[in-house]
């Protein structure tokens, strides 16, 4: 079986090498693809997403482009980037779960409790809550494959009764 992949912006994984056939999956622009025929009047025999069907042959490529994909988590996006050298990023996934839903439905994790991710890193652009809350969803559940952890070094810290006074307080008349 060929690796390619997906070079359409959209297609859908079809049933018969027919456009008006039985749509099976959506496919989006760099899924892998695992060819399993030649081309036939224009449509391949496919594996993709876990399911096998036919695509068209001008909806497949021989190399992966940089994808990048915005979701909406919450406040703000976060990102899945896939690398052509197929190297994984998640950066921000929000407070909630909004990116681990997201990247439940683009690996095909809702159908099927056996798969898994492959390897990704994960990105925390600040540390505000709402960028990196989310990945605690996608690290609690052993089927993402988290290499690493990105951040910028700095950390969200929470005063305390401890704590004496606020160390940025202004003291004084110009205050």
């Amino acid at each position: 079986m060929r690796s390619r992949f997906v070079a359409a912006e959209r297609c859908f994984l079809l049933e018969e090498p027919d456009a008006r056939a039985k749509k099976l999956t959506e496919c989006i622009w760099g899924d892998w693809v695992g060819d399993e025929s030649e081309a036939e009047e224009g449509w391949h025999r496919v594996r993709t997403r876990g399911r096998s069907g036919y695509l068209k042959a001008d909806q497949i490529g021989d190399e992966r482009l940089l994808e990048v994909n915005f979701v909406d988590v919450g406040q703000g996006d976060g990102a899945l980037i896939v690398t052509p050298d197929d190297r994984f990023l998640v950066v921000d996934a929000g407070e909630e779960d909004n990116m681990y839903r997201f990247l439940s439905w683009r690996f095909n994790l809702r159908e099927k409790r056996d798969r898994f991710t492959p390897p990704m890193d994960l990105v925390i652009s600040h540390p505000d809550a709402d960028h990196y809350r989310g990945f605690q969803h996608i690290l609690d559940d052993e089927r993402f494959d988290v290499q690493r952890v990105y951040h910028n070094g700095i950390v969200e810290r929470v005063a305390t009764a401890a704590d004496e006074g606020n160390p940025f307080e202004l003291e004084g008349e110009d205050a």
